[in-house]
């Protein structure tokens, strides 16, 4: 049975195949067996730069016996997430923004849309209403805006 891998333009690692296979002691000789699969296919699987399809990595999850999230790497580790605190900062920036709009806005298209951006802000981050109260004192008319709690 032939097992294809992709071609990983970026040559990024994706997975961690051959050290969660190690941490189960598990050879790639068995892997091979059970993947039908001859042993240099094991090695160019293991690759964390090979890209392989998802109905494989199940493959690779059940015969480890662990949770799909072991074999993928963390986003940290991908260097793919920006910190919690940088993720905050932008949203109550855009949170600052669409109240802006919303206050200066005379289309009432642009109010709606702006208002269902809030509250989607809101509904991602429900403390937004209490940074910005915290951070912005010396504005607490940006909050005239916000829809009362729990109506989000």
């Amino acid at each position: 049975m032939q097992r294809e891998a992709y071609v990983n333009p970026n040559n990024e690692p994706l997975h961690c195949l051959r050290k969660v296979r190690c941490q189960e002691e598990i050879s790639q000789e068995t892997v091979a067996r059970r993947l039908g699969v001859d042993v240099d296919t094991v090695k160019k699987l293991e690759q964390e730069s090979t890209d392989i399809p998802l109905s494989l990595l199940y493959e690779w999850k059940e015969l480890l016996n662990v949770p799909i999230r072991e074999l993928l790497l963390e986003e940290k580790e991908q260097g793919l997430v920006p910190t919690l605190q940088n993720t905050h900062a932008q949203l109550a920036a855009m949170m600052e923004i669409a109240i802006r709009i919303s206050k200066h806005s005379k289309h009432a298209a642009v109010t709606n849309m702006v208002q269902n951006l809030i509250n989607q802000l809101l509904e991602i981050m429900p403390e937004l209403r209490e940074v910005m109260m915290q951070n912005r004192p010396e504005r607490p008319s940006l909050l005239d805006e916000l829809p009362p709690r729990g109506r989000v």
